[in-house]
């Protein structure tokens, strides 16, 4: 087998923290390298360079995103091909709403949540904020609290931006 890498490209603490404690291990199987990689901090210029880097390397890449206040998944797709980051569309996964919707679609116990939802598609930090019980000291503890139990096959059944990253990446 040939020697194969993943980048899978992040905005901040909360994705990195998702992503290496949820994501990477499942694709460990697959890779031989995978790296979990922040990119808000970086300019356009630095991540299209990386990004360049990372293809010469023939390394697969996934780039992942907020959809924030996008209209849509489409159009928030098309502002990051849009901002020269040398991307295809394909290689672009949008978190509708933000990755706190990923993290509270895969909640296995009940005493985690304020209030239990039967869909987390339209979550926002804000209303994730409101969620977290009083018990936690902080909403970073919280957070890795959460991914202790997370649920793969809750979270897909829960939040349809999850299911799409889970049917595309992480079925071998």
């Amino acid at each position: 087998m040939p020697y194969k890498k993943l980048f899978i490209w992040v905005e901040g603490p909360d994705d990195i923290r998702f992503f290496e404690a949820v994501i990477q291990p499942k694709l460990n199987d697959q890779y031989n390298y995978v790296k979990v990689f922040p990119y808000a901090e970086l300019s356009p210029k630095l991540r299209k360079a990386f990004i360049n880097s990372q293809r010469s390397e023939k390394a697969d890449i996934i780039f992942s995103g907020d959809k924030n206040s996008s209209p849509c998944v489409t159009k928030r797709k098309e502002t990051f091909i849009n901002n020269s980051l040398s991307l295809i569309e394909d290689q672009i996964i949008v978190v509708v709403h933000e990755i706190e919707s990923w993290y509270l679609a895969g909640v296995t116990k009940r005493d985690m949540v304020k209030k239990q939802l039967s869909s987390t598609d339209d979550v926002t930090k804000e209303q994730f904020n409101d969620l977290i019980p009083d018990k936690y000291e902080s909403r970073t503890e919280y957070m890795v609290e959460m991914l202790k139990k997370f649920s793969i096959d809750q979270a897909r059944a829960k939040n349809k931006s999850f299911e799409y990253f889970a049917n595309k990446y992480l079925t071998a």
